[in-house]
């Protein structure tokens, strides 16, 4: 396939209908969703300073509520731009395809399109990395248990706990060795599963059997061009993080953190309008970069399975009848 052609047709699709990038933006929420599950709360009430109050149980038991309140609240939130972010990445697979024909799209009619479909692929990606989730959970649990034992263990000798320490490092090196495989090889089936229910209206276990069928045949395309689009990722990291750094020198706090002063109220609001600012600069071109490679990605899916409608040959007309 002509690599470079299918790039500039996904660059062209997505420049000239630019309510795509909404979509590439939408598409990228789902990643972000699970940083919500970083936060770490503890309130100690035992260590409180004198006069200050303390916390009585009452209070203790309310503000623990609250904070699983608010976690709940943030669960929710992300499970809701989890779906968005599926309907999004199937309505652009769905309206380059249509754009591709000739035919029109909006970014309504492409995001009904994939909402309709969010089941069947919610339910598809929950059973493709099952296998991961569990490996995961497994590691988790592994490296708990080993912990627990080991502290459990401290008191009878050192080598006691180097044993034990030794058998945790085992089993989860060969649970990795199984896992960094399988992610990339499921990350791989992922993106062609999800077109073969969008495009083929396949069903749940035959859009993975599809989407390994492409990956089995077109891995070594595949790879090419999602190298081309690794590189381009570098490039925007670079930029990015160049921009930053101007950023923190412009305001003069990078300077003062390297020098262990401390900075100033103004040069901390200045940088964070620097950050922000250049945070929504990244976030429009990060949307662009998920549209295109979808795009790019979705013509190259045509290629591969034979529906590429630019080599779809016409009835030609019937000559003129001769007198």
């Amino acid at each position: 396939m002509d690599y470079m052609d299918t790039v500039r047709r996904g660059w062209q699709i997505t420049w000239n209908n630019k309510w795509l990038w909404l979509l590439g933006f939408l598409a990228a929420l789902g990643s972000g969703g699970s940083a919500f599950n970083n936060s770490n709360y503890q309130v100690d009430a035992q260590n409180l300073p004198a006069g200050s109050g303390g916390l009585t149980p009452g209070m203790t038991a309310a503000l623990g509520g609250g904070i699983l309140l608010l976690l709940c609240v943030f669960f929710i939130i992300g499970i809701l731009l989890w779906l968005v972010s599926l309907a999004a990445r199937g309505g652009l697979i769905t309206s380059v395809v249509e754009l591709a024909r000739g035919e029109t799209s909006s970014f309504r009619k492409a995001f009904g399109q994939g909402w309709r479909k969010v089941v069947p692929l919610l339910l598809m990606t929950i059973v493709l990395f099952a296998v991961m989730i569990i490996l995961v959970i497994v590691m988790a649990l592994l490296f708990a248990g080993t912990i627990a034992g080991a502290i459990a263990a401290g008191s009878s000798g050192s080598d006691n706990l180097a044993a034990i320490l030794g058998s945790l490092g085992v089993g989860l090196l060969c649970l990795l060795c199984l896992l960094v495989p399988l992610s990339l090889v499921l990350n791989l089936i992922y993106p062609f599963a999800y077109r073969g229910i969008m495009l083929r209206d396949l069903g749940l276990m035959d859009s993975i059997r599809h989407g390994w069928s492409v990956l089995r045949d077109n891995l070594g395309n595949i790879l090419i061009l999602g190298l081309i689009f690794f590189v381009v990722n570098v490039v925007i990291a670079v930029i990015f993080g160049g921009i930053m750094g101007l950023v923190g020198l412009s305001t003069g706090l990078l300077q003062v953190m390297m020098s262990g002063n401390q900075a100033t109220t103004s040069q901390w609001v200045a940088a964070g309008l620097g950050f922000l600012a250049a945070s929504l600069i990244f976030a429009v071109i990060s949307a662009i970069v998920t549209a295109w490679r979808s795009a790019t990605f979705t013509l190259a899916y045509q290629q591969w399975t034979g529906k590429d409608v630019i080599k779809e040959t016409v009835a030609p007309v019937p000559p003129a009848p001769t007198m």
